[in-house]
């Protein structure tokens, strides 16, 4: 799953091979719950034929990614105060105190 994370941050398209119900909520909250493939429902040829269209879909995927991410990113942003957005922008993260 941190791997789906990374690439799908990254705009690098990814399937989440998803073993538990995580991954469906991480990916809704990215705006791409479509790159879940469930190996708890599918058989393994419904799981390789979902990574399979997905593989195919990268191009598209990519795309969508590129204009999800800054909204999300931007999200997530928020959530810091502003001395702390002000460290991490400009990369001195590591000088923050809690």
């Amino acid at each position: 799953m941190h791997a789906c994370i990374a690439a799908t941050s990254q705009c690098v398209p990814a399937v989440a091979i998803a073993y538990s119900d995580k991954f469906i909520g991480v990916m809704e909250t990215v705006g791409v719950p479509s790159v879940v493939a469930d190996a708890r429902k599918l058989n393994l040829d419904e799981l390789l034929a979902r990574i399979e269209s997905l593989y195919d879909m990268r191009s598209s995927l990519k795309r969508e990614l590129e204009g999800l991410m800054p909204g999300v990113i931007g999200a997530a942003i928020q959530t810091f105060s502003e001395d702390e957005k002000l460290a991490i922008l400009t990369g001195r993260a590591e000088t923050l105190t809690y």
